[in-house]
């Protein structure tokens, strides 16, 4: 019987926070400043390679998303973030007769970014962009946890009716490298005989400044 192991977010939590705390250390007090956001969105399905000829798809089903992030701006325009999210999901498969559910997925993200905000710090109205890399952790019931490499690329609009408060669109590619053969010679179990998977999310929540 396979044991589901505990998943494995200590060691590589550890290492990506504290590669963002020691850039944001190096940064003159007088020139930060701190920003928090907690949102929620989907992540659209995703078709994988199909190497069964009596299935019509294979896919990562879409699923809720939810995540938190904290950014520092160590100038009016560029800034730091860590950002946390997971998607639930699954592995679905179609054939003639119809659909459904292998099992159930868990998707996590951790991923450091190097933020660009457009206007004034102060402005009500501010888009930005971001990109940086991370890791992503696939964790399901009776199968080994396993961590890969992902990057992440984004862009969104943040509204301030508020001097502290306010709200946060983004849209985010967030690959994530499986390492699998695409010509199906190694199908592990988060592999899917492909090397990557290439999922975009769509999200919006609060922000706090301060």
């Amino acid at each position: 019987m396979i044991r589901r192991r505990a998943p494995l977010y200590g060691a590589p939590l550890r290492s990506v926070l504290a590669l963002v705390l020691v850039a944001i250390a190096c940064v003159p007090a007088s020139a930060q400043s701190w920003e928090m956001s907690a949102f929620a969105g989907f992540t659209p399905s995703v078709s994988l390679a199909q190497q069964a000829p009596e299935l019509t798809d294979v896919s990562i089903r879409g699923g809720f998303t939810f995540g938190f992030q904290g950014a520092r701006f160590f100038t009016p325009r560029w800034g730091l973030e860590a950002v946390f999210t997971q998607q639930e999901s699954a592995l679905e498969v179609a054939t003639a007769a119809g659909a459904g559910d292998l099992y159930s997925i868990e998707i996590a993200q951790l991923h450091a970014n190097l933020v660009y905000r457009f206007g004034d710090a102060a402005a009500r109205l501010q888009p930005f962009l971001f990109g940086g890399a991370g890791i992503s952790i696939f964790t399901a019931r009776d199968l080994e946890t396993e961590t890969k490499a992902s990057f992440g690329l984004g862009g969104g609009v943040k509204y301030f009716p508020w001097p502290a408060i306010g709200l946060r669109g983004q849209v985010k590619y967030k690959p994530s490298l499986l390492n699998g053969d695409p010509e199906g010679n190694f199908c592990a179990p988060f592999s899917y005989c492909q090397s990557w998977l290439q999922p975009i999310e769509l999200a919006a929540g609060v922000v706090i400044r301060f």
